[in-house]
């Protein structure tokens, strides 16, 4: 039992720090603005990609 709750546990962490370590390389390799802090004005590029991992992550995940 304790094992499931630390893969779940595990496994939430990384569905927030894997996108945004992603879009973080991204947005700096292309060099654009980034910052999680920001607006969406302030750094669209960076923040798109950010939302666009997040639904792709949910939509791989929710594949049967």
């Amino acid at each position: 039992m304790w094992i499931s709750a630390e893969l779940f546990g595990a496994s939430m962490l990384a569905a927030g720090v894997l996108p945004l370590a992603t879009a973080y390389s991204i947005s700096e390799a292309v060099g654009f603005e980034k910052g999680v802090p920001g607006t969406f004005r302030d750094a669209p590029i960076f923040l798109g990609i950010y939302t666009f991992l997040i639904a792709l992550g949910a939509l791989v995940g929710d594949y049967p």
